[in-house]
């Protein structure tokens, strides 16, 4: 997949692009470039004493109030057309499933410089029961009508979109993110976990404590299918390791790199060198081999837990090709996104019957560095891909609303959110879902990632 970096986030955003062409799903154009609109500011940096915070995240809600109105007096009159919310409550009444389940993979995964099994990545829910917030609905947009959700309510219509679900009020209480002792195990003073949804840890050899700044998050049709995770700071380095031994994780998603810009997002917890090993209180990490593709590393780590004598593989899978300001191109995403479930079919198959959860296996860990906004990103694109294979329709904003009621601020920046459309949109231009249309082009606002 080819991608062109474009300037002008309006040209895209006009009533009049998407015509038709002779482009094919090989040709498409979805990509993300930079500019100061609408920005609040979210840099990330890490801390030392737990004192740092995610600049802009409560300044969200001035923006957002500022937004909204802003869009509700200049999207359009209130005599000569519908709401926003209107128009999207009538496109889901009159929805139409428009594509077939794509065809999975089976078979082992095969190490090359080439992401391997692209299809892998449209595996359904299964028929599996399982009491998730993310379950088939009637309401939602089905491709088509999305692009044209898109054309329609251009650039200010997606801003708003994400304004309006910053202006809802929190789902829960941070009660034991904001205890005394367990501050400095926060890496940003304002990420904290929702008690209610929180990973709670067993008592380790030299320590009690049951906290980690980690929550879990439903999947579609499959409830806890992902833990998300700030960045480990040393110090919580063993509750990391910790966690992934209690609730048999087989994958880790790393959507950042340690260090950014001179700025250190998250600590170095596993060991980076072939055959190294590295030592965290009961857990011994060993890096076994790494595999070096395109656009991000597969490491694959064999965890012991000295306390009872056991090992079990790893897979540690780091996308590294997120820019340091902005959004990566969608196609780039897409090959990570499919190969990381491609990984996580294989370690659930080999599991056997020593696993008898969901059938698409335990949660997968993700984290960036504050564990909001690029963790969001891939939790929600995961997601809402999902829910298309399996019944023709998205819908991108009670996706998110849903996973913010897990994992707090989730979906960081307004770049973000504009950029799980261009995942999905890709995504279908390759799939074939869409046909004979013209590259799109999105410039978004630029932003601090986290």
């Amino acid at each position: 997949m080819n991608f062109c970096m474009q300037t002008d986030m309006d040209s895209y955003l006009m009533p009049s692009p998407l015509q038709t062409s002779s482009c094919q799903g090989s040709c498409s154009s979805v990509t993300v470039a930079n500019s100061d609109d609408a920005k609040p500011s979210t840099s990330d940096m890490d801390t030392k004493s737990s004192k740092e915070s995610v600049p802009g995240i409560h300044n969200y809600e001035k923006w957002a109030k500022e937004k909204v109105d802003n869009v509700n007096n200049s999207i359009m009159k209130e005599d000569e057309a519908p709401t926003l919310s209107e128009k999207m409550s009538k496109r889901n009444d009159s929805r139409k499933r428009t594509s077939e389940p794509a065809d999975g993979c089976g078979g082992d995964m095969i190490e090359s410089d080439d992401p391997p099994c692209k299809k892998c990545a449209l595996l359904s829910g299964s028929s599996f029961t399982d009491d998730s917030i993310h379950m088939p609905e009637s309401s939602g947009l089905t491709v088509s009508q999305l692009i044209d959700h898109v054309q329609t309510v251009k650039k200010k219509g997606l801003l708003a979109e994400y304004a309006q679900i910053q202006l809802e009020s929190h789902a829960g209480t941070f009660n034991h993110s904001r205890a005394r002792r367990n501050l400095p195990k926060n890496r940003y003073t304002d990420v904290l976990c929702y008690d209610h949804s929180r990973v709670k840890l067993a008592a380790g050899v030299s320590s009690s404590s049951d906290y980690i700044n980690a929550n879990f998050v439903d999947g579609y049709r499959q409830k806890n299918a992902y833990i998300s995770t700030q960045g480990p700071l040393p110090k919580t380095f063993v509750d990391f390791w910790r966690m992934v031994w209690q609730y048999q994780c087989q994958v880790i998603v790393m959507t950042t790199r340690t260090i950014e810009r001179q700025r250190m997002k998250c600590g170095q917890y596993w060991p980076g060198d072939k055959q190294a090993d590295e030592q965290f209180e009961e857990f011994v990490i060993h890096n076994s081999s790494v595999t070096s593709f395109h656009n991000y590393l597969e490491t694959k780590l064999i965890l012991h837990n000295t306390s009872i004598g056991e090992s079990r593989e790893i897979k540690h899978l780091q996308f590294i090709s997120w820019p340091d300001h902005g959004v990566p191109p969608a196609a780039s995403f897409l090959d990570f996104l499919f190969h990381v479930r491609c990984v996580q079919e294989v370690t659930t198959k080999n599991l056997g019957t020593s696993w008898t959860g969901n059938p698409l296996g335990p949660p997968i860990v993700v984290h960036c560095s504050a564990g909001i906004g690029r963790t969001g990103t891939f939790i929600t694109i995961d997601i809402c891909l999902r829910r298309l294979d399996d019944i023709g329709t998205i819908s991108i904003p009670a996706t998110i609303q849903g996973i913010r009621s897990q994992r707090a601020f989730s979906i960081q920046t307004p770049d973000q959110y504009v950029f799980c459309y261009l995942g999905i949109i890709e995504h279908a231009i390759r799939t074939g879902l869409v046909r004979n249309m013209d590259p799109l082009v999105l410039d978004s606002c630029e932003s601090d990632n986290e």
